[in-house]
């Protein structure tokens, strides 16, 4: 701001997915799932890395795990996106993509708050 007297900078967080241009924006942050096809995009940092995980007393009571499709027997924590539907599960090891519809009990639309 110093090197930039002129200019304001407003920081607004939203689990919805805003129409920045009408909501008077100049620019947003978003993950790239989520990016408009007639945006430009500059990428602002590594891809993101999420894991899978469990509390052994949870482990113990609930059948075995051993491919992603296993997690259809399970409780797992749901995530809504910002354009309203239930993330479903990705995972991808060695070149092998799958999507997985995860049920559970509890569903939450900030992943810092599950």
């Amino acid at each position: 701001m110093e090197a930039y007297p002129d200019v304001s900078v407003e920081v607004a967080v939203d689990v919805k997915l805003v129409d920045i241009v009408s909501a008077g924006f100049d620019a947003s942050i978003r993950f790239g799932n989520t990016i408009p096809e007639d945006f430009i995009a500059v990428r602002i940092s590594e891809e993101l890395r999420w894991v899978a995980v469990a509390s052994p007393k949870y482990l113990n009571a609930r059948p075995s795990i051993q491919v992603p499709e296993d997690l259809k027997d399970q409780s797992c924590i749901q995530i809504r996106t910002g354009n309203g539907v239930i993330y479903r599960w990705d995972f991808e090891k060695d070149g092998d993509h799958r999507v997985i519809d995860a049920p559970g009990q509890l569903c939450a639309n900030e992943t810092t708050s599950a």
